[in-house]
């Protein structure tokens, strides 16, 4: 199996490309790209699974045959370009922040409480995780990662599961200021505790 996201904006000239798909990303903008791909084990049996997310936007294919009947072959290679049907136009294409792993179990950070909401995500590396055979009571450890967030502000930590499954809501976080940074006001509570936004 293969898990990666990936951060792209593309710099391509719409204006000339007549026949575009409608569905096509918007062009000079930041999308993140998530891919998944567990292979038919054996080949041939129909227990393949293909997800692709576009920013919000999934799509997964389960139950699937992704290799062919007696076939053992592993993926060995990530590739990640363009493809250009029409050579004589430019096209540009940045990719950032490139994330790959053996798993889709993972923790990230948003900026809304709801995952498919969030516009803002960064991936947050884990040193360790564990969960002693009990998903509802794991212990993860992470790198923070706050990425292009700016401190002071609430944001929302999920976990996402091997199997794709994310956290209904996400747990609310706030980063605060790094070296050289000015402080950050004090958090207003309500009589039960909860922040004040």
């Amino acid at each position: 199996m293969a898990f990666a996201i990936v951060s792209v904006c593309s710099g391509s000239q719409p204006e000339k490309c007549g026949k575009c798909h409608s569905d096509s990303p918007a062009f000079k903008e930041w999308h993140t790209v998530e891919l998944y791909f567990k292979l038919s084990n054996p080949g041939g049996e129909t227990n393949g699974v293909a997800s692709f997310r576009l920013d919000s936007d999934f799509d997964e294919s389960t139950g699937i045959v992704t290799r062919k009947s007696g076939d053992s072959s592993l993926l060995e290679y990530f590739m990640f370009g363009q493809s250009v049907a029409k050579p004589a136009y430019a096209s540009e294409s940045y990719i950032d922040d490139v994330y790959v792993d053996n798993t889709r179990a993972r923790v990230e950070i948003g900026d809304n409480a709801i995952f498919a909401n969030c516009t803002h995500r960064e991936i947050q590396i884990p040193s360790d995780w564990s969960d002693n055979g009990n998903p509802g009571e794991a212990s993860i450890t992470i790198t923070l990662n706050r990425g292009s967030f700016d401190p002071c502000e609430t944001y929302y930590l999920f976990i996402i599961d091997a199997n794709g499954n994310i956290n209904s809501t996400g747990y609310p976080i706030r980063f605060g200021t790094g070296a050289g940074e000015p402080p950050c006001p004090p958090i207003k509570r309500d009589s039960d505790g909860s922040i004040i936004q």
